[in-house]
């Protein structure tokens, strides 16, 4: 006979299990520049100064990377350019790389690097993969988990709005059919990219989980509002 203490245990050992297997269907990508001075936060630079800019853009690549290692699922970091291994060390985020699969770019724009990013992660084996930027001071791992936690109910995918216009995260299944058509023909780095989205979505017809609102740091607007917040 098995006694109530040895069931619980037993019922938690398949409750891990079962965790452990929906974990591997999971991917979380974060899509990023490398950091460097002169090729991050242009827009801000012209504001406060290449070096002020790449300093900024390192504590947001810093706290996303911390962030996100955090969640239970594989990760994958894309890169517009790959760092040389003996430059990781000397950088304050170095330590973090190394618990990303390190990928890089592909595409002309950033939808057709979007789309890359996620047929790769699909391609790996991943059911259910969520996209991030690194710029959103705002985003935390609870983000990334109600997009999953989307996906298991029902929904066809997730995005998390920025107030600019564009968006900060985006969910898709790997069995959604014609996913790729949310990604091309639109006008990225404009303030129509959410807009043109839904269209796309509603479109498709399918059902979406929106989440918080938040914002990235292009301009020293955005930057003053994150140190009036604490950052």
């Amino acid at each position: 006979m098995i006694n109530a203490e040895l069931a619980k245990f037993l019922d938690l050992g398949q409750k891990f299990i079962k965790d452990q297997k929906m974990s591997q269907k999971d991917a979380l990508v974060v899509l990023s520049r490398l950091p460097r001075t002169g090729h991050v936060k242009k827009r801000l630079s012209q504001e406060i100064g290449e070096k002020q800019a790449r300093k900024v853009f390192d504590n947001l690549f810093f706290r996303c990377l911390k962030e996100m290692s955090r969640l239970g699922v594989d990760l994958y970091l894309y890169l517009d350019s790959l760092p040389a291994e003996n430059n990781l060390k000397r950088e304050p985020w170095g330590g973090l790389v190394g618990q990303f699969h390190l990928r890089r770019q592909e595409g002309n724009d950033l939808g057709e690097r979007i789309k890359h990013a996620f047929k790769e992660t699909f391609l790996s084996g991943a059911k259910n993969v969520v996209l991030v930027g690194s710029d959103v001071p705002g985003l935390k791992s609870g983000h990334v988990i109600e997009a999953f936690q989307g996906l298991s109910k029902g929904f066809d995918m997730a995005l998390g709005p920025c107030i600019d216009g564009g968006y900060y995260l985006i969910a898709l299944k790997a069995s959604l059919n014609g996913w790729e058509a949310l990604f091309d023909h639109i006008c990225w780095g404009t303030a129509s990219v959410m807009d043109e989205t839904i269209s796309r979505i509603d479109a498709l017809g399918l059902r979406c989980l929106f989440l918080d609102t938040l914002f990235d740091i292009d301009t020293l607007e955005d930057l003053i509002l994150w140190k009036g917040q604490g950052g």
